[in-house]
């Protein structure tokens, strides 16, 4: 029987093609955005229930080892995913049409939500608990597309669409993780989904972090010190700027005009895991036999110093398509907006692109070369690839504040 007890959950859901990075009731999740189908019970079923360390243990990496049938199909989820070595099922692998048409968008989350509903059980009403007791949930979902996705070929609206993938019924999860299956019923009270790179520096550097704000304002006096005094005003009063977000499947381009989105704002359908890939299936070496390997050589994280100078110049190659097309874009939304103060650039392809690939470097010239009077800002290494996140959590929390 289902405890008459509503148990609400406020969810951030920043589903990248890359990782998923995500709060579920304040507990933060980053994995890899990826699933896979399996047919067999893994070997976590042999848990010992009546062991209260064991099933403590157990609860509390439940996020880590999901393992979930959702529409009578069974699948392990991020983390327990990649760690089973089957093969995984990426976010651009399943959904070639956009985030909103694939199996992901809806399995992902609901693993995660379930597998929260089950530890907030857990730890709210420990003395209740019953393992194999079903459980209810009620959430409030706060997540985003990217903005080309956002509208389809005739312009019209994606998003409504989107939202009712969650909303048109009650989604029935069921979690093996612990040997003994748990039903977890979740059900969308309210779904909410935004554009991401427009509300990134809108909402998490305007209207939330301090310290990223402080950081901001820092590298603007730092880089522009004829615009020290009004450094303060760009960041956090600046109503006219284009953030540049490179993910790892896509790259948003967003043009703010005297505080509102322009629909000038688009998506270049590539970002840096593109890159990657694609110089992955290029490279052939009878050293790297997988794409894991390859990235380590890449990252400099072996001993073959000269194979990882050999794929990084190719990588740099293979960037030049990504990066020419941004400079085209931006050029074009500066045109747009010749008022334009500050161009962003974050999305967690921004690492590579900035610190090992001369983008913004480019990019500057770029804006020079124009004579336009913005500042070009990167967010860093440190926030870079959580800044949608950051913002869609802002936006959650006010949900949950207004709720009260």
């Amino acid at each position: 029987m289902i405890s008459k007890k509503k148990n609400v959950m406020y969810v951030s859901n920043d589903l990248g093609y890359g990782v998923i990075k995500a709060h579920f009731d304040e507990e933060p999740v980053k994995q890899d955005s990826v699933y896979t189908q399996i047919y067999s019970s893994p070997t976590w079923e042999n848990i010992d229930l009546t062991n209260g360390d064991e099933v403590d243990n157990v609860i509390k990496n439940l996020l880590d080892k999901l393992d979930v049938s959702i529409n009578d199909r069974r699948y392990l989820i991020g983390k327990a995913a990649l760690d089973s070595l089957n093969g995984t099922v990426s976010l651009q692998m399943d959904s070639p049409n956009g985030k909103a048409n694939g199996n992901s968008a809806i399995i992902l989350p609901l693993a995660y939500i379930a597998g929260r509903a089950i530890q907030k059980s857990y730890y709210d009403d420990s003395d209740e608990f019953v393992i194999g007791d079903p459980i209810q949930v009620n959430v409030t979902l706060v997540t985003a597309l990217p903005i080309s996705e956002s509208r389809d070929e005739n312009g019209e609206d994606t998003r409504p669409k989107y939202v009712a993938r969650f909303t048109d019924k009650i989604h029935t999860v069921v979690v093996h993780s612990l040997g003994e299956d748990i039903v977890v019923r979740v059900k969308f009270d309210q779904v909410v989904v935004l554009k991401e790179g427009q509300i990134a520096a809108s909402s998490a550097i305007k209207h939330g972090n301090n310290q990223l704000a402080k950081k901001l304002i820092e590298q603007v006096k730092q880089n522009y010190p004829d615009k020290a005094e009004i450094a303060e005003s760009l960041i956090l009063e600046g109503t006219d700027y284009i953030s540049i977000d490179i993910g790892q499947g896509t790259t948003d381009m967003a043009l703010f005009y005297d505080g509102s989105v322009n629909d000038f704002s688009y998506s270049i359908n590539s970002g840096f895991g593109n890159i990657l890939e694609d110089t992955y299936n290029q490279f052939h070496n009878p050293l790297i036999t997988k794409k894991e390997d390859f990235v380590k050589v890449w990252k400099g994280q072996t001993n073959l110093d000269s194979l990882s100078t050999e794929i990084d110049e190719k990588i740099q190659e293979n960037s030049n398509t990504l990066q020419t097309q941004i400079i085209s874009g931006l050029t074009n939304l500066l045109r747009k907006n010749p008022a334009t103060q500050v161009i962003y650039i974050f999305g967690g392809g921004s690492v590579p692109m900035i610190e090992r690939y001369h983008l913004e470097e480019r990019i500057k010239d770029r804006v020079s070369s124009l004579q336009s009077p913005a500042v070009v800002v990167w967010v860093g290494k440190e926030y870079a690839q959580d800044l949608n996140e950051i913002a869609l959590k802002n936006i959650s929390d006010y949900l949950k504040a207004q709720a009260k």
